[in-house]
């Protein structure tokens, strides 16, 4: 994402140059998990788990369509501007560490009794390393099957 938004056009990704810069950007963009993580725990305070996963939600899915609407104006039209498009990334990365990162890791201990809060605590994390496991492999051949263009 951080090469598409680049205005740079610098394919040498080893000069230390574009090292830096990638690396800085990675570090303000991932570091805006922090703040939205600490949110979240404040919000505890107000909303339930629920509202707080369908809160967070609705940010991944606007943060998202902003993305995806304003990348091809931002990118390369009359309107560039790199930095608006780097800063509605960070926004989706905060939205992405908001809600559903934090409530993840709480409903297992409000959901399961404490006699078998553990087991099924690793149950349920067992099954989601499945699914992200058959989603991986099986996107290939569905995405071939349904003529989606893949890298391309």
């Amino acid at each position: 994402m951080l090469k598409a938004i680049n205005d740079a056009d610098d394919d040498n990704v080893s000069s230390s140059m574009s090292i830096r810069k990638v690396s800085q950007q990675q570090l303000i963009a991932l570091s805006t998990g922090i703040p939205a993580c600490l949110f979240s725990i404040i919000h505890l305070k107000y909303r339930n788990v629920k509202e707080l996963q369908i809160c967070g939600f609705l940010l991944i899915v606007f943060f998202f369509i902003l993305l995806a609407s304003l990348y091809a104006p931002l990118q390369h039209g009359d309107a560039k501007n790199i930095d608006a498009l780097f800063a509605i990334y960070c926004l989706l990365l905060f939205a992405l560490s908001y809600g559903p990162n934090i409530s993840t890791y709480i409903l297992p201990a409000l959901i399961y009794p404490k006699e078998v809060r553990t087991t099924f605590n690793g149950i349920s994390a067992a099954c989601g390393k499945l699914g992200a496991f058959t989603g991986v492999y099986l996107f290939a051949p569905v995405a071939e099957a349904t003529s989606y263009p893949i890298g391309k």
